[in-house]
């Protein structure tokens, strides 16, 4: 299930309502969950229709909250079953007859990293596509999203890192976006902030109660058995700021809108959001009369203001710019906003009522995907819908459905190339400990059709009994990583979209959890080590790797490095984000965390900052492992580290430790704090590691001695807790008089001091 699901459940469980009728907790029955069939083969439709009419609507919405009430209340099974009246030949559908004509797609444009942009910026997966970060830099400053506070560093030269301005955004931070991207000194801050959840509930759970018979509201509020959840619908607020003054920052617009921030993307100037809006009429039995329902609450509202003062409001959405699965998917609301950070005001959205999870998004369109499967009835199948949407000037249109089985990892699963998508999917079971049925793995390449996305290509049953760590797809050829004890890297030729072929494998210890590609026929990966004996496989040290494609059907291990043990962590392994890699230098950065947890064993000495040992890369610990690994500087021992390590990394030498920073004070020393991320980037030839407590920097030629530091105040972290300022130190030749202690003050009888107001 997605996250938002999870977190549904849990609050379920703390607010004492039953899973099966919370939205995304698909009971038995319903169109997600299979029934017998385990084969993944049989995938249902993924047809979307438009509503006819507000009245439409409004039924739509009024039925399937109903139908999960009385799953909930009774355990029936099966999905609610809405039929508006109308014909299929009726309906402007997607994915099935009378679909839109299909659009022309072109491929993306290969990167050049032949030039040095003197500043390395955000991982991202397509040229043309920028993708957000809470933190962004150009060639003299560090823009950063903390605490609800956009903050600006002049981090070069590094002799004067200073910070120049600050600006309270308010809620919390999500992402930000620079403008011009390539810009030596960027001159607009475009940040993403979010209000935050809450949360209601009470009852037990759940009642007997007659569902054929209309359900008095109030009498069913009244009895404290039946359970109630609610939440509210969060805002999301983008802010451009105009940074070409970086002491002062002015706000240029602020719109605001409702749900909450899935995903983002940003060509050229336009920005594309995906939104999450659960309507206020959360709770099934509200519904058993339609006329009760209010269209207008079930639309998500905007909100634009200028600097000139100009306001603007209306609905976000309307009822003939949403769409509904053929098949009811619950009461989730994605809204899809394409906005012109020039002109915010005309901005435009559409909807799709269902529950999207991964976005990709390529020059020219944004994917999002749907899956459905039920991992409380056990029958393990997944399918996974999936709706394309073309962008321009003029906005977001949805162009085309489809659906494949199985699961998808993350946006890096998916690529847009010459017009067709390819997808890796891992359908069945992930983490039982004697499966019946072994998971298996697939990539599908689906070509638009008539408003339909249908595979044309496909390679299966991948891996048996192992799941997708990482895929990634750089022009004509797939690759991807499985894992169940070992490290499969398979690659694949997808020149032709019709037959896509696996070409050739590596096996080894541990897995990759992100794909970086290194010039044309090299690839880098982060990962983790993982230790087989024994009964029990566990994790153990952060691994790096370089991997030679050139020969595609034998690719070759040339460098590994292993960073510490089982204890040692790293934001990257789930972020491609926090991982850096300044190709043009061979320079990277990477947060490594270790909590210095002792194991049942002596650990292995790697030398320490003024004695370092040397090591080899171990290039050979698994079949097709290339020979002569170059030894290089070893790290220092970890012992319940927090920062960036950084390499210098070529095909030819492999993994050179230069140093590491942190930012960790003695007033931060204390392990109860963690920051929340955790970004390391290179300005010239210099490093910074930065986190929500501030920025240190240094040369790359002198990591290790961090010269320069600038904090950010401690109680925007932690706004109710009083930071005592430690006093300050004498001068030469002073004496340090001690403040003589003051009497209480008594005003009362038990001798309690009176307080002073």
């Amino acid at each position: 299930m997605r996250t938002f699901a999870l977190t549904l459940a849990v609050l379920a469980l703390v607010c004492g309502c039953n899973l099966d009728w919370i939205p995304g907790m698909e009971g038995p029955g319903s169109h997600s969950d299979g029934g017998d069939d385990q084969t993944g083969d049989e995938t249902g439709s993924a047809a979307l229709k438009t509503f006819q009419s507000e009245n439409d609507l409004k039924q739509y919405f009024a039925s399937v909250a109903q139908g999960d009430f009385r799953a909930g209340v009774r355990g029936d099974e099966g999905a609610p079953v809405f039929n508006d009246g109308t014909s299929e030949s009726q309906d402007n559908a997607l994915g099935g007859e009378g679909a839109a004509p299909e659009d022309g797609d072109a491929a993306p444009t290969p990167s050049d990293d032949s030039g040095d942009p003197g500043f390395s910026d955000t991982t991202t997966q397509e040229e043309g596509v920028q993708e957000a970060d809470i933190m962004k830099n150009d060639s003299t400053y560090l823009y950063v999203l903390t605490a609800g506070w956009l903050r600006i560093v002049q981090a070069a030269p590094g002799e004067q890192m200073h910070e120049v301005g600050a600006y309270e955004l308010g809620g919390w931070g999500q992402d930000l976006y620079k403008l011009p991207v390539d810009a030596d000194v960027a001159t607009t801050i475009v940040a993403i902030t979010q209000t935050d959840n809450w949360y209601s509930g009470y009852g037990n759970g759940g009642v007997a109660v007659d569902v054929d018979e209309a359900v008095d509201v109030e009498a069913a509020q009244a009895v404290p058995e039946i359970g109630l959840c609610w939440f509210s619908s969060p805002e999301t607020v983008v802010t451009v700021l105009d940074v070409s003054s970086h002491g002062v920052p002015v706000v240029v617009s602020k719109t605001t809108l409702d749900g909450s921030l899935g995903s983002s993307r940003m060509i050229d100037n336009r920005l594309y959001l995906t939104l999450f809006a659960y309507p206020d009429y959360y709770g099934g039995f509200r519904f058993d009369a339609v006329e009760e329902v209010d269209a207008t609450t079930l639309i998500p509202d905007y909100k634009v203001e200028l600097a000139d003062g100009t306001t603007s409001t209306g609905d976000l959405l309307s009822w003939d710019t949403i769409y509904r699965p053929t098949d009811p998917d619950g009461l989730g609301l994605a809204s899809i906003v394409s906005l012109d950070v020039t002109n915010p005001a005309a901005l435009s959205a559409v909807g799709v009522m269902a529950y999207p999870g991964n976005l990709y998004a390529s020059p020219q369109a944004i994917y999002l995907t749907d899956t459905g499967y039920n991992n409380f009835t056990g029958d393990w199948r997944e399918t996974t819908d999936i709706y394309k949407f073309a962008v321009s000037e003029a906005g977001v249109s949805l162009t085309a459905a489809g659906s494949v089985p199985g699961r998808v990892l993350n946006q890096y699963s998916m690529s847009e190339y010459g017009g067709y998508l390819r997808i890796a999917t891992t359908t069945g079971p992930s983490w039982e400990a004697e499966e019946e049925r072994a998971s298996v793995n697939s990539v599908y390449v689906l070509g638009e059709q008539g408003g339909v996305l249908n595979v044309v290509g496909s390679v299966e049953n991948l891996a048996p009994g192992e799941e997708i760590k990482s895929a990634r797809f750089l022009g004509t050829r797939g690759f991807l990583v499985t894992f169940e004890q070992v490290d499969p890297l398979f690659t694949f030729d997808l020149s032709n979209p019709t037959n896509p072929v696996k070409v050739g494998e590596w096996h080894g210890p541990g897995y990759s959890a992100f794909i970086m590609p290194m010039g044309e026929n090299h690839l880098l990966t982060i990962g983790q080590s993982m230790d087989t004996e024994g009964e029990w496989i566990r994790a153990n040290g952060v691994q790096l790797s370089v991997f030679d494609v050139t020969n595609f059907a034998a690719p070759q291990l040339l460098h590994q490095r292993i960073i510490g043990s089982y204890s040692t962590w790293s934001e990257a392994l789930y972020n491609p984000k926090a991982f850096t890699y300044y190709a043009s230098r061979d320079l990277m950065a990477l947060p490594i965390t270790d909590w210095g947890w002792e194991w049942d064993e002596e650990p292995v000495d790697d030398g320490d900052a003024e004695n370092p040992v040397e090591v080899v890369d171990e290039a050979n610990a698994g079949t097709g492992g290339g020979a002569g690994a170059r030894a290089s500087q070893a790290e220092p021992s970890l012992e319940g580290f927090d920062g960036v390590y950084v390499y210098r990394v070529t095909e030819e030498a492999g993994f050179e430790y230069l140093g590491r920073l942190t930012t960790r004070t003695e007033e931060t020393r204390d392990w109860s704090y963690y920051s929340s991320f955790t970004r390391g980037v290179f300005l010239g030839d210099n490093v910074y590691i930065i986190n929500e407590t501030g920025v240190v920097g240094a040369p790359t030629t002198a990591i290790d001695t961090a010269p320069w530091r600038v904090s950010f105040p401690m109680e925007e972290l932690y706004p109710e807790e009083v930071i005592p300022e430690e006093p300050p130190l004498p001068t030469e030749g002073e004496e340090i008089v001690p403040k003589p202690e003051e009497p209480l003050e008594t005003g009362s009888d038990d001798g309690e001091p009176v307080e002073d107001l």
